[in-house]
């Protein structure tokens, strides 16, 4: 077959054809010599060209690739030992077996997917699923080098692709179990992105091209977890444009009615989103028609991030991400490009910040610090380059608030009070140099507003109040400056809210009231602007559940109930309105909790469970919807609290007994997920708290011992790291008091006489450095009766009369400042009977 045939005749000798580049370099004469007897010349070529896609490290890889030419029966085993073997002989390598890839391989390659009857498709499949990592990664580094250069190699590549997507997931999930070394899901992207179309191509199965999309959304999630957040992105953008199915080129501008008229756009964030996808795909098809215009890029990549804006707020976290990674793969490049262009750099900061916000959002801490880091980074170096430039400058500003909220939601108050200050240092330059600049002026409220919840959070109610009585003032001056806008009315409703609350946690739910039904007052004028605004009827829900709290703290369970039905009816109308939002699912979850919570102030446990139960199952499902997202994990270990009191109430001990131990277990795995988020080590205690108290109640004393004493080590761990800390040393304060309680039952009164002291000494110092805290005089006023009763119990009447005294000095102290609250009042009487019962000798 290869060698020259010279034509019998008498003739002239016809003109020799030039050889082919294959042909040229077809070495079967010499393989001829020194081939194993009886393989067929096809067999030969085969066992080259897959040696050569793939190689082998060892004899067991060479013979298993063997098995791709071969088979594996019993009746092959000697050819396959023969021609691995052979082939080292002929391309001797340090690997075991490494026919180097060249002219001849590249042909010998070529030739065998031809001689295949479905392109060579099954081949790749069958050699490709049998291979180890390295030899995947170099057949397909192999084959995208291959297809630029021969269009039938192409075809097959695109073949097994669209054939074999859903194994080329698997291969990368199990890549990450392999050789770090080992680049398998770049060769893989790589190919990917060769290998399929920007669209569907005609005649196309619409349920194929859907499960290709889902395929590279799979491996563009795989990537992105990885860290290679560029190939996530362009995979996504590939995805994003398969899965398109508008008529792109129909017309939408100027579609007129019967008679002629332009027929009005419709509106709405569905019809916005339809627009933006237009606009993406009009966008890709540009910059892939012009690669050397930066600005069709740079354009692509701002409707990238405008349609991640929109699927956000409509509840689409997931596909909103990938949008963002999409745009970030893009400014990635341009800004890599260009180093120096500052418009590429500002961009790179703020699609990093909205991946940040993003995660931030879901509760992963670590995730959105990373992006957030490289904001700063970039917002500092743009501001250190142009020091007068006021947008890099409040850039900076938005950048430390961001920081700030992060630290703050992870329990580090002094790192989130530092970059709230930075923050608003910004902020009060930019206002001082542009008075009249009502963006700098809004700015500087919503900083005040930030400094305001970190001195609350500190227990600082006083400064709390001071912060945001100015952050009011601002958001006034703004609203009296521009009425008719609305943002500005909304920043003011949401300040008044908070100083209502901060109020109310000072100990005035007279005054915070008032604030209150102001928020309320002004989200109303909202809404009747915009009723439709979902915004604005979710804050509706907001201030209805917190006016809803108040009344049940007072008692007033029928002005309570009215509140919570109607922030519930509000959510329900939102979560319909917006199926896959999963905000307003979870509110959904919060109003059905307080429910429970209000049922349970009234003894109805039965009404309890029929909202605790819901709110358990949204709780699960939010979490199978969402497993990364830790926020949603925290709801679920509230609802098994929540449902477990629930239970034990309704003399069900073996399920709440079940139901505490999820919650440890939830609250437990936040701690592995997030170890230095004080918040889960918090939960966690309290975890073990509500487990102690449920043995205890069941009189099981050991048991309940020992999850007061997990309880106290992370207690006391917590307030090792933050000692000045007051929320943390309370925490130990309480959990002190219940293993005083618990060794009391025991019979041991000395130590609970040590436990309660312990206790007792942490409440007296949390009250003598903030005396306006009502809370820490009412915990140091509980200490008190619990010492002085212990000390009447055991006969030392002299003691619980001083213990009594002191009771009631601080329940006296607790009505003055509080005079509406009935609560307090209750206290004061109490302390004069314990009196009153030790001068009767009552015991």
């Amino acid at each position: 077959m290869f060698e020259d045939q010279t034509l019998e005749g008498t003739g002239p000798a016809p003109t020799p054809r030039p050889q082919s580049s294959a042909e040229a370099l077809d070495p079967f004469r010499e393989w001829q010599e020194t081939a194993p007897d009886g393989v067929p010349e096809a067999d030969l070529r085969r066992a080259v060209a897959v040696a050569t896609l793939f190689g082998a490290d060892d004899s067991a890889e060479a013979e298993q690739l063997m098995t791709v030419v071969f088979g594996n029966g019993p009746d092959t085993a000697a050819d396959r030992v023969a021609v691995v073997q052979w082939l080292r002989s002929q391309f001797p390598s340090e690997r075991y077996l490494d026919p180097s890839p060249g002219p001849l391989g590249d042909a010998l390659v070529g030739q065998a997917l031809r001689a295949e009857t479905d392109a060579g498709v099954r081949l790749l499949a069958d050699g490709v699923h049998s291979a180890s990592l390295r030899q995947r990664e170099r057949c397909f580094e192999i084959l995208s080098r291959l297809r630029t250069t021969d269009e039938y190699i192409a075809s097959t590549c695109a073949k097994y692709v669209a054939a074999h997507h859903r194994r080329l997931a698997e291969y990368i999930a199990d890549s990450s179990k392999g050789d770090p070394e080992v680049r398998l899901p770049g060769s893989i992207t790589h190919l990917l992105l060769s290998s399929i179309p920007n669209s569907p191509a005609d005649g196309s199965n619409s349920g194929s091209t859907r499960q290709l999309t889902l395929s590279l959304i799979e491996i563009g999630d795989r990537l992105r977890a990885a860290g290679d957040t560029r190939a996530a992105g362009r995979l996504y953008r590939r995805a994003f444009l398969l899965g398109l199915d508008d008529d792109l080129d129909g017309p939408l501008a100027e579609e007129r009615d019967s008679d002629g008229e332009l027929t009005p756009l419709a509106s709405g964030a569905a019809e916005a989103g339809r627009l933006y996808r237009r606009s993406v795909a009009i966008g890709e098809r540009v910059a892939t028609a012009q690669p050397a215009d930066s600005g069709y890029r740079r354009d692509l990549s701002v409707s990238y991030g405008k349609l991640a804006d929109l699927e956000r707020k409509a509840g689409a976290v997931d596909t909103a991400t990938r949008l963002h990674y999409c745009a970030l793969a893009i400014v990635e490049e341009l800004a890599e490009a260009e180093p120096a262009n500052r418009v590429y750099r500002r961009d790179l900061a703020v699609v990093n910040e909205k991946i940040g916000d993003i995660a931030h959002a879901a509760g992963d801490a670590d995730k959105a610090a990373r992006h957030y880091g490289v904001t700063l980074l970039l917002t500092e170096e743009l501001a250190a380059a142009d020091p007068g430039n006021t947008l890099y400058r409040r850039d900076l500003s938005v950048s430390y608030n961001k920081l700030g909220d992060l630290a703050s939601a992870t329990g580090d108050l002094d790192e989130a009070a530092r970059r709230y200050q930075l923050a608003i240092s910004m902020a009060r330059e930019l206002v001082d140099a542009d008075p009249d600049n009502l963006q700098y002026q809004r700015d500087l409220s919503i900083g005040y507003d930030k400094l305001a919840e970190m001195a609350r959070t500190r227990g600082d109610l006083d400064e709390a109040i001071r912060l945001y009585r100015r952050s009011m003032e601002i958001a006034e001056a703004l609203v009296a400056a521009e009425p008719s806008n609305l943002g500005y009315r909304r920043d003011l409703s949401i300040t008044v809210d908070r100083l209502g609350g901060a109020i109310r946690a000072n100990g005035d739910p007279h005054e915070a009231i008032r604030h209150y039904h102001r928020a309320l007052a002004l989200t109303q004028e909202l809404l009747a602007a915009d009723p439709t605004n979902p915004q604005y009827r979710r804050d509706l829900v907001v201030t209805c559940n917190v006016l809803g709290d108040i009344a049940r703290e007072w008692r007033d369970f029928g002005e309570a109930a009215r509140f919570y039905r109607r922030a519930l009816e509000g959510t329900e109308e939102l979560a319909a309105s917006a199926p896959g939002n999963l905000r307003y699912r979870r509110d959904l979850l919060v109003v059905h909790d307080a429910l429970g919570s209000l049922a349970m102030d009234q003894g109805d446990y039965d009404g309890a469970a029929t909202h605790c139960r819901p709110a358990l199952i949204h709780a699960e499902k939010l979490s199978a919807a969402d497993p990364v997202n830790l926020r949603y994990r925290r709801d679920l270990l509230l609802a098994y609290n929540a449902l477990g009191r629930v239970v034990a109430a309704q003399g069900d001990h073996g399920e709440a007994t079940r139901l505490y131990e999820h919650a440890i277990a939830v609250a437990a795995s936040l701690v592995e997920s997030a170890p230095d988020n004080s918040t889960y080590r918090r939960d966690l205690s309290f975890c073990y708290h509500r487990f102690g108290d449920h043995a205890r109640a069941r009189n099981d004393l050991a048991e309940a011992d020992r999850a007061y004493r997990n309880a106290m080590t992370i207690d006391l761990a917590l307030v090792d790291s933050q000692p000045s800390n007051p929320s943390y040393r309370r925490d130990l304060s309480v959990t002190y008091d219940r293993l005083g309680t618990l060794s009391r039952a025991s019979g041991d009164h000395h130590a609970a006489r040590d436990w309660y002291n312990r206790s007792a000494e942490i409440a007296e110092e949390l009250s003598a450095a903030d005396p306006g805290n009502l809370g820490y005089r009412r915990d140091l006023l509980s200490c008190c009766d619990k010492l002085g009763s212990l000390a009447r119990d055991t006969g030392d009447i002299a003691g619980a009369a001083q213990h009594f005294r002191r009771g009631l000095a601080v329940a006296d102290h607790l009505v003055r400042s509080a005079p509406s609250d009935f609560g307090y009042q209750r206290d004061l009487a109490l302390m004069y009977e314990r009196l009153a019962d030790l001068a009767g000798g009552v015991r």
